[in-house]
């Protein structure tokens, strides 16, 4: 047996604030709604054009037609054969990204929303807005971590298979909280009216423990990516990993991971929290495996993460409010955590957005799909503090959209 007994799950700094049920209550009787939204940048509906005809009826007609040029372009060839078409255009939607009503999500879930960066607001990774296009369709996605809080609220409901691989039973409970916040920012139940949102949205989790507080076993975390595999879960995400000497790594884990992406796995996996530049940190140096570095609220790099040829993305990894484990505080059932272990899943999050939309793409697909669409971030292309940039999920989901 081969014990990575070096793999720090925790996150170093992943200690902070954390809550009850739901936000700080409020003073007196009267309800206060937040502002729901703000306008956005138009989009359209792809392969739909709308024409008005001189009679003045309106029409919806499909095109073959994705980007917005071809949808006007359609539209101009309507008009041009049809003389009794007084006007057609695209049909564009001006409704504001939709707001989950879970209660920390508008005051504390700066991660999930938009934000410009380089400017004064906090910038996250734009899943609002991919609401509107893609809510996870119960795509499978599957962790491997400490477990979760089977009792969490924004939990039961989302966890759909689970497996304890350290003691050998079908109780994956979290004896942390480290599983318990990555399985919330991948998929806590979003517009319950409880909690918080996540990234997933509406997906459905495989939960296997094969960590605790101390360390992760290459003999548990091998067949925990097995059995996601044989599953069918077609997005792993691996919040651990550890430096390994120059010219090493794990080969057991390497192929565990290999075998899943030969079966059409995409992979993502926390850079590491030293701040320094490596090439040796498995498994998210591991090939085709998404590399995700952390940024701060303002779209900088955290201090802590990991630099390096193996970052390919980056996510909010600074107070990132999300799902945890009573079991840590009775008291709370919710807090902001920090490190690249809590970036990873909302790539894997997003990943699945994207899959839910676009079912037939591959893992490797979808991995470019992020790559393409993500925000540049420090140097012209990819570099080795940001990658290919910041994770855009409205981007990712909708790429032809205007803007993206």
């Amino acid at each position: 047996m081969v014990v990575l007994a070096s793999i720090a799950v925790a996150v170093l700094l992943a200690t902070g604030t954390a809550w009850g049920d739901d936000a700080p209550p409020g003073d007196g009787p009267i309800s206060e709604v937040p502002l729901a939204g703000t306008e956005v940048t138009a989009t359209f509906i792809p392969n739909e054009v709308v024409v008005k005809t001189e009679a003045g009826s309106y029409e919806d007609r499909t095109v073959d037609a994705t980007s917005l040029d071809a949808v006007q372009a359609a539209a101009e060839s309507i008009e041009a054969e049809d003389p009794s078409i007084e006007e057609a255009g695209p049909n564009y939607l001006y409704a504001p990204e939709f707001v989950p009503d879970d209660p920390l999500y508008s005051a504390y879930q700066y991660w999930l929303r938009g934000g410009e960066v380089g400017t004064s607001e906090r910038v996250g990774i734009s899943a609002g807005r991919a609401w509107d296009q893609s809510r996870g369709g119960n795509v499978a996605v599957g962790y491997v971590d400490t477990g979760w809080d089977r009792d969490h609220p924004d939990l039961v409901n989302e966890v759909v298979e689970e497996w304890d691989f350290i003691d050998g039973d079908g109780a994956a409970e979290d004896t942390w909280y480290h599983g318990t916040s990555v399985g919330g920012i991948i998929g806590a139940d979003t517009n319950n009216g409880k909690g918080v949102a996540s990234a997933g949205f509406n997906v459905a989790l495989y939960a296997a423990k094969a960590c605790t507080e101390k360390a992760c076993s290459t003999a548990d975390t091998a067949p925990a990516i097995d059995w996601l595999a044989e599953h069918g879960v077609g997005i792993i995400n691996l919040s651990f990993g550890a430096y390994f000497p120059e010219g090493t790594s794990d080969p057991v884990l390497e192929a565990a991971v290999a075998d899943a992406q030969a079966a059409g796995a995409l992979i993502t996996a926390s850079s590491g929290d030293n701040g320094e530049v490596a090439s040796n940190h498995y498994p998210s140096c591991y090939a085709d495996v998404v590399g995700v570095g952390s940024t701060m609220e303002d779209g900088s790099i955290s201090d802590f993460s990991t630099r390096g040829p193996c970052v390919d993305l980056v996510a909010p990894g600074y107070a990132v409010t999300t799902t945890y484990n009573p079991a840590e505080d009775p008291y709370s059932k919710y807090a902001r955590v920090y490190g690249t272990s809590f970036s990873a899943p909302q790539v894997a999050g997003a990943a699945a957005l994207v899959k839910a939309q676009e079912g037939d793409l591959t893992g490797k697909q979808i991995s470019e799909r992020l790559f393409d669409t993500a925000t540049d971030l420090g140097p012209v292309g990819q570099d080795d503090t940001y990658g290919y940039g910041l994770l855009n999920a409205n981007c990712a989901v909708s790429p032809n959209e205007t803007g993206c």
